[in-house]
């Protein structure tokens, strides 16, 4: 079923001691929707020691500047990220210049895939 702002709220209250160890998640969901970015990034606040987030083809979409930009403010909660999946996206060369916004928070990036996208 689909991911609802409701839903990741459940989630986050019923598997707040599951995530303060999480080191990997994985959304298998539509995220072009600002309600369902702002949700992750507060369920993100609850993964603490995150080193990898795969959103592959979660933004198949046509997604707007703002979008993007929620993403980066949602990256900014991830400091310990060390891979970040971004392939099959809509990320154009807008979006890429947003995400640069992420860069300096993410100092413990190692590998950063953005295959599939239409930049360039």
């Amino acid at each position: 079923s689909p991911l609802t702002e409701e839903g990741l709220d459940i989630m986050t209250s019923k598997l707040v001691h599951c995530l303060d160890n999480a080191r990997r998640v994985e959304i298998q969901d539509d995220l072009c929707d600002r309600n369902k970015l702002l949700s992750l990034k507060k369920l993100l606040t609850k993964v603490p020691l995150l080193e990898s987030l795969d959103l592959s083809g979660r933004f198949k979409k046509k997604c707007g500047f703002s979008d993007w930009s929620v993403l980066v403010e949602l990256l900014k909660e991830c400091p310990h990220l060390k891979l970040l999946t971004l392939n099959d996206n809509n990320i154009g060369d807008g979006g890429m210049q947003a995400l640069s916004g992420a860069a300096q928070h993410l100092t413990n990036l190692q590998h950063l895939s953005l295959g599939h996208n239409k930049m360039g």
